[in-house]
């Protein structure tokens, strides 16, 4: 079932002997009908354009009602061609080599265009409808097709079919009453074959001939079969025209000459080129009026800076010359004033100095602009003054303990620091004097508590000394008169 999206819509169509069809299309819901029906044919003191007016102003139309127009015979051919899916400039010139295939003459002597029909599962190829005509028959066309006043598209009927009665025959007249064609669908398309004799190869209803299952012929149902089948074509441009497949194939077709575009919602448009003026002179007289109110900001302030640098040299001319003086020195030397801080050769001697073995920095060593410094250590034995006598150094300070970490397995600490290279103030000079003062006096109490302690067991050590031999000449003494003295006599 096709899908709807237009209202209403026109559509004519003319046999190179002058037999002319026009219908009124009607959409409701996704039901369409024929509201109403023209034919004429044309005599040789009558144009095709002319009747084709007539038909125009018999039908009617508002100017939002779609409108197509074809012939219905010879003079075009049609292709359905299995392509690969392009972008739609690549397209058009691959279709462009493929008329070569189909046609003798030149692609600059031919008119044509093309529909995409439909994109194969699985496969990154298309159907494409490809349908072409002379380009002095297609001034002919648009020739007879200037008399409807505006025209969407000018197209031969057949190029309409699918998706619209997609898998279904659909038989158009032929150039007599006695000929038709039957477009009946294939694997690649649609195949038209030739169905000429006998009666019973021809349809006998129009809806034989065009199977729309959601159409209402209306009054063409009581016509002749004849006349009814001469409706074909008309029909199938109305259907086409109500479906968005139209609007999708309109950047393909053979483009319909400037002077036939429609020429829709012109009041709607007149509107919105008004309202765009309209906003454009708001944008326009806010910014002139934004600036003005800058403007005068400025002025004023000019005006005031103005009085204030007055008032300066009134008061620059009252002042003290030795105050001015004064003021201009210190003026240059805040100009002049130039931040020296060390450099980080000397940075890395002082940090080499104050991290003393077993303590080492490892390889993440970082020199921020500015002078900030940020590393990492790891030692054994955590060393609890190492930050302090960073601190106390007279080209570092502000050192600051990020991190540290303690690893079990390694039988390691990791700290990581950050501080800044610069020069002490006197402030911090004066305390890390008294700091070091403080700790060559606790050093020296140490040193002397030890050595005080040292003479101490000196002074023992000696006294055990000299009792020792004192002792041993009594004994020696003892010894000594006991073998002088003469044996005990003998006990009877």
């Amino acid at each position: 079932m096709p899908h709807y999206v237009n209202n209403s819509c026109l559509a004519f169509t003319w046999s190179s002997l002058g037999q002319c069809r026009g219908v009124r299309l009607r959409r409701s819901g996704d039901r369409c009908r024929v509201e109403a029906f023209w034919g004429d044919d044309t005599g040789r003191a009558v144009s095709l354009a002319e009747t084709l007016a007539a038909g125009r102003r018999t039908l009617g139309g508002s100017e939002m009602t779609v409108c197509l127009a074809g012939a219905t015979d010879s003079g075009w051919g049609m292709a359905d061609v299995d392509m690969p899916n392009l972008k739609a400039a690549e397209l058009r010139n691959a279709l462009s080599f493929e008329l070569r295939k189909h046609t003798p003459l030149p692609v600059e002597r031919l008119t044509w265009g093309y529909r995409v029909l439909a994109k194969k599962n699985n496969e990154n190829r298309v159907l494409v409808r490809l349908y072409y005509l002379k380009s002095d028959i297609w001034r002919q066309w648009v020739e007879a097709a200037s008399g409807l006043g505006q025209l969407d598209v000018l197209l031969p009927p057949p190029v309409a079919l699918d998706p619209l009665l997609n898998g279904k025959t659909v038989f158009f007249p032929g150039r007599n009453t006695h000929d038709c064609f039957r477009f009946v669908p294939s694997g690649s398309g649609r195949a038209i074959v030739a169905a000429a004799g006998p009666e019973s190869e021809r349809p006998q209803t129009l809806a034989e001939a065009l199977p729309l299952e959601q159409m209402d012929f209306g009054g063409l149902k009581e016509l002749p079969i004849e006349e009814q089948l001469s409706y074909v074509g008309a029909l199938t441009l109305g259907v086409y025209g109500l479906t968005r497949s139209l609007s999708r194939d309109l950047s393909t077709l053979a483009p319909t000459p400037e002077g036939l575009r429609p020429r829709r919602n012109q009041g709607v448009r007149v509107l919105a080129y008004a309202l765009g003026l309209y906003i454009l002179g708001c944008l326009l007289i806010g910014g002139v009026r934004a600036g003005q109110s800058r403007l005068a900001r400025l002025r004023l302030l000019e005006s005031e800076r103005q009085a204030i640098q007055t008032q300066t040299a009134i008061l620059q001319k009252q002042l003290n010359p030795e105050v001015r003086a004064y003021a201009k020195t210190l003026k240059q030397e805040l100009t002049d004033a130039i931040a020296i801080t060390p450099s980080l050769p000397q940075a890395l001697l002082e940090l080499t100095r104050l991290i003393e073995p077993p303590t080492w920095m490892s390889g993440r060593f970082e020199w921020k602009e500015g002078g900030q410094v940020d590393f990492q250590i790891q030692e054994v034995e955590s060393d609890p003054e190492l930050a302090t006598r960073l601190e106390y150094s007279p080209i570092l300070g502000d050192v600051r303990e990020l991190s540290s970490v303690y690893d079990a397995r390694e039988n390691k600490r990791t700290r990581k620091f950050t501080l800044n290279v610069r020069y002490d103030t006197d402030k911090e000079r004066a305390e890390a004097q008294a700091a070091a003062e403080k700790r060559r006096e606790q050093e020296a109490a140490a040193a002397a508590k030890a050595a005080a302690d040292e003479m101490a067991e000196d002074g023992e050590g000696e006294e055990e000394t000299a009792v020792a031999p004192a002792t041993g000449g009594d004994e020696a003494e003892h010894d000594d008169g006991s073998q002088e003295q003469p044996p005990a006599p003998p006990r009877r």
